[in-house]
């Protein structure tokens, strides 16, 4: 039987060390304060959004939400990118991802202030995580992975993981910050040939795909570490992971649940990114 992973308790270990940068910017009477934009109203969209609302709150953190219809164009939502990139009560700007086809990630992106990118999507900052750059500024979900592997003492170092998914908010990051930390990476997506045999062949696998019951038990190595970073949420509103949590966890050493696992994380190290983004530039405002 595996150990399961919990979020919450890593989550409450994140927040202790947060409480002294909250604390400093409420003497100096600075709300720090992030913009989430939301297009459409996907349902993960909007369970991550009352997630972070929620996290927000026990911080003391304002949370400003501006929502766009699905069908809002590239030049309307750069503009509006652009205006809150030049609005001096906003530390923070979280773009929901994925956007809709009509809109190129990588332009929206690059319109989006590095300092305020509290989500690690500008070119700028995915460079820092090529860099090894403990910025404030990396992608969250990648970061509450290391975060929750550090807490349970998961060696990385010649490990053998797998990364199965390939988007830019999580698997691309993800590879590189585990290449940083010694381990021997490989990535696969769900389109890869025998998918099965790659986990296999792994200590660790982190599956990050959004689709519900990808990885089964005979996929699974004695032993093997199991991240699970998919959500998926029915019609009815029950949050799924990428992993048959049951079945796996009777193969595995750890796991992590969902939900209850690497997202309740990825809002704490967001709330973290405001916050130091917020002090940083009341440190300069001082000087």
């Amino acid at each position: 039987m595996a150990i399961i992973m919990d979020g919450e308790v890593v989550s409450t270990s994140l927040l202790k060390a947060m409480l002294a940068d909250r604390d400093s910017l409420r003497i100096r009477r600075i709300r720090p304060t992030v913009e989430i934009i939301r297009v459409g109203k996907k349902k993960d969209a909007l369970a991550y959004e009352t997630a972070i609302k929620k996290m927000f709150k026990k911080i003391e953190i304002r949370c400003l939400v501006s929502a766009y219809p699905e069908e809002v164009s590239q030049d309307k939502l750069v503009m509006e990118i652009k205006k809150k990139n030049e609005d001096n009560r906003i530390h923070g700007i979280l773009i929901l991802r994925p956007l809709p086809e009509q809109l190129d990630e990588y332009l929206i992106g690059k319109c989006l202030d590095p300092t305020k990118d509290s989500d690690g999507m500008t070119p700028y900052n995915l460079g820092n995580s090529i860099l090894e750059n403990n910025s404030s500024h990396l992608p969250c979900t990648p970061i509450a992975v290391l975060e929750m592997l550090s807490y349970y003492q998961i060696k990385l170092v010649g490990q053998r993981v797998l990364v199965i998914g390939q988007s830019a908010a999580v698997g691309k990051p993800l590879t590189v910050l585990l290449l940083n930390r010694g381990a021997t990476v490989t990535t696969a997506n769900i389109y890869t040939k025998d998918l099965k045999k790659s986990c296999l062949e792994a200590d660790v696998i982190i599956s990050a795909t959004g689709k519900k019951g990808l990885i089964k038990k005979e996929y699974v190595p004695k032993g093997c570490v199991v991240i699970d970073v998919g959500i998926s949420v029915d019609a009815k509103g029950n949050v799924s992971g990428d992993v048959c949590f049951d079945d796996v966890k009777e193969q595995c050493s750890y796991i992590t649940p969902v939900p209850g696992g690497i997202g309740l994380i990825t809002t704490t190290v967001l709330a973290r990114n405001v916050l130091s983004t917020a002090l940083n530039e009341s440190n300069k405002q001082v000087v």
